[in-house]
């Protein structure tokens, strides 16, 4: 007796996107995109947050303590929910100024890009990084600035 077979159905699932994080050579933190998002010149990939921060990021502390963001949606774009007034608390972060020895303090996104170590707390940024450890203590800390502003000399 003859038997026909019966072909499975195609199916419509789209594959999973590959989602990547690299090192933004500008800020020093990590981004994420998916897989074909990626920047042309980016050569070193990681397929996790915390990797990406621990190996690659110049500002590790910062870069832990801002956790991942939501991987870009190419292939679905969503819509944006209505905005809120409630704001992010920001992150304060603390770095040696190369000039006075002494710690300064910033906003994350306000720290110099040229700062590679920076710290959550006063005392320990007194205590690791500055060249003057008893100054810098007995100054203690000032108030978070609401930007960078360099100076031009």
């Amino acid at each position: 007796k003859f038997h026909p077979t019966i072909s499975p159905k195609p199916t419509t699932a789209r594959p999973t996107p590959l989602i990547l994080y690299w090192v933004d050579h500008q800020t020093g933190l990590c981004k994420v995109g998916i897989g074909d998002a990626v920047p042309y010149y980016i050569t070193q990939t990681y397929t996790d947050h915390d990797t990406c921060c621990q190996l690659g990021s110049t500002k590790k502390e910062m870069c832990i303590a801002r956790g991942p963001t939501d991987a870009p949606t190419k292939f679905h774009p969503t819509i944006s929910p209505k905005p809120t007034t409630a704001r992010p608390t920001p992150l304060i972060l603390y770095w040696v100024d190369h000039q006075t020895g002494l710690c300064k303090v910033g906003i994350g996104d306000a720290v110099p890009y040229y700062i590679t170590q920076t710290y959550t707390d006063h005392d320990t940024c007194c205590q690791l990084g500055s060249t003057k450890k008893e100054m810098c203590i007995a100054r203690g800390p000032t108030d978070a600035p609401t930007k960078f502003h360099p100076t031009i000399s």
